[in-house]
């Protein structure tokens, strides 16, 4: 196998109020990241292989703009109530990668990265009824990120407390 799931995103209201929720269940918030150019920010939570990422739009002008529409996150984001799918799923390439994409796919460029660097975003990102499917190859482990990147992948749930 050449990649794995990297994290999950969900589309959600401005400042991601859902956070505290998860919060409140005893899950640690992480680092949040505005992507610069892209017109999102997000707040995330850690574990050890994964990344769970409350994901929205800040700017609706950057991210209506060239080529950040090819994505669809503007429609996928206000049109979430209305039967577009809010999810996208990320793969990262794994360390024994042959730089194979799990899917067909078309690179995607975001200002915030190196214009050497590219995320494979799959072909049918403009069915809005389905996740958005994509694939890094830059993503690791949560538990593997360096002393100073680390993440706060321990957290206090109490299973008792999911099924209120």
């Amino acid at each position: 196998m050449t990649f794995e799931f990297d994290h999950l995103f969900i589309l959600t209201d401005i400042g991601a109020s859902e956070a505290n929720r998860l919060s409140s269940f005893g899950l640690v918030e992480g680092s949040s990241r505005i992507h610069r150019g892209q017109g999102t920010t997000n707040r995330c939570f850690f574990f050890h292989n994964a990344m769970l990422e409350l994901l929205w739009i800040h700017d609706p002008e950057e991210a209506q703009s060239e080529p950040i529409n090819q994505t669809r996150l503007w429609e996928r984001s206000t049109n979430r109530n209305n039967g577009a799918c809010p999810f996208g799923i990320c793969l990262r390439s794994t360390k024994d990668s042959d730089d194979t994409i799990a899917f067909s796919s078309w690179a995607y460029r975001p200002p915030y990265l190196p214009e050497t660097i590219s995320i494979a975003v799959a072909t049918n990102s403009d069915v809005l009824t389905e996740p958005m499917l994509f694939q890094i190859p830059f993503g690791k482990r949560p538990d593997r990120y360096s002393a100073e990147n680390s993440k706060p992948l321990k957290h206090g749930v109490v299973c008792a407390k999911l099924l209120v």
